[in-house]
């Protein structure tokens, strides 16, 4: 039983990947992992990301808005980039697709499981 819902989860796998939104999605982010300026912005942001969280949970709330204008300068920045524009929008589908498939399926294996 298991190899057979493993078969399954990878066909579902499968179906995904061969989406012409995956396949968009793909591409672009090749082209982005090509471009080391905007590499170098993306892991100014993540890294901005990161401070800021720690700042938020030391409750350092000078340092927290500094990082959090920082993070919108750079979240404009990133944003004016045509291609990570585009990477961002095909991101949100992608997203949304996958949701939906795992929400399905726990609410699937809710129902199957409910009596157990």
């Amino acid at each position: 039983m298991e190899d057979e819902i493993l078969t399954r989860v990878q066909a579902l796998v499968d179906l995904i990947k061969q989406s012409s939104t995956y396949q968009e999605y793909q591409k672009i982010k090749q082209k982005m992992a090509h471009n080391p300026d905007l590499m170098h912005l993306i892991a100014s942001y993540k890294d901005c990301q990161k401070k800021f969280v720690q700042c938020t949970y030391r409750r350092n709330k000078e340092e927290a808005a500094r990082l959090e204008e920082e993070l919108q300068n750079l979240e404009r920045t990133l944003n004016q980039v045509p291609i990570y524009a585009e990477y961002v929008a095909l991101l949100e589908p992608l997203n949304q697709s996958l949701g939906t498939i795992k929400d399905q399926l726990e609410n699937y294996f809710a129902e199957k499981t409910k009596d157990l």
